[in-house]
């Protein structure tokens, strides 16, 4: 069988990028890296045209132009409108490649990670091991956290969340679930989902060296060591905390209701 592409869909602070690299390693496809529809990436004049125009004719004509060489993509969903989401999806899914869900199941602790990395304007741990001793030492001050825009956010995020499964259902798009919490357990895991996503791939593991990060989560950058440097960071915390407890608490008073 012939080997397929790939598309990530996820949210920011999911570990796409780690997930990303492992793939391309082993994908004779041309990955572009990073989002390729943000507004300053490749394909970003995509998503400005139609923020322009809201064309979804127009769309759809550039989404399937920008896949015609069937590139791997990771897409974030929470940095575009989901029109240019759903028409990434559609033509992917139409092209045949493997669509891989990537979420966290704790979103409390990913859009924790999200704004402290908005607040430092840290995104990786090698920028956090440049930056995060300049701002304890006070060299560097972080912008606060503004909490109308996480209240925002979490909204916003939920929002798309439900959207995008709702898509995948209604147009029976098949898919491949990961968490982020079972992916980065540790280093067994990652080698065992990447493994299972390159049979998904077809991908001819024999020729393919497989290399997996050390130490468990490659993507931590410990953005909770720089937490108490970061104003109204505590604030965000309860509210992040209260929310998707409150959330739980509801879930779990339905499921006894049924």
């Amino acid at each position: 069988m012939a080997e397929k592409p790939w598309l990530i869909v996820t949210f920011r602070r999911t570990g796409g990028s780690t997930l990303t690299s492992l793939l391309t390693a082993m994908s004779n496809y041309q990955t572009i890296i990073d989002e390729a529809f943000n507004r300053q990436r490749m394909f970003g004049h995509i998503t400005l045209e139609f923020l322009e125009t809201r064309d979804l004719s127009t769309l759809d004509a550039s989404v399937t132009n920008a896949l015609m060489d069937t590139p791997n993509l990771k897409h974030c969903i929470d940095t575009v409108p989901f029109e240019v989401t759903s028409a990434v999806v559609a033509e992917a899914n139409r092209r045949g490649y493997h669509i891989i869900v990537l979420t966290r199941r704790n979103e409390a602790h990913r859009l924790a990670s999200l704004f402290l990395a908005q607040a430092t304007e840290t995104w990786s741990p090698r920028d956090a091991a440049k930056t995060y001793p300049n701002i304890m030492s006070g060299e560097i001050t972080p912008q606060p956290i503004d909490l109308k825009l996480v209240k925002r956010r979490i909204k916003n995020d939920k929002k798309k969340n439900r959207l995008l499964r709702s898509m995948l259902d209604e147009r029976q798009i098949e898919y491949q679930q990961i968490w982020f919490e079972d992916l980065y357990a540790d280093e067994s895991a990652i080698g065992h989902t990447v493994r299972d996503i390159a049979q998904n791939l077809n991908v001819d593991r024999s020729s393919k060296a497989l290399s997996f990060p050390r130490g468990g989560d490659a993507t931590n950058q410990r953005s909770q060591d720089i937490g108490p440097y970061v104003e109204n960071y505590d604030a965000m915390l309860t509210l992040l905390n209260k929310h998707f407890a409150q959330k739980e608490s509801e879930q779990a008073y339905v499921s006894c209701t049924r």
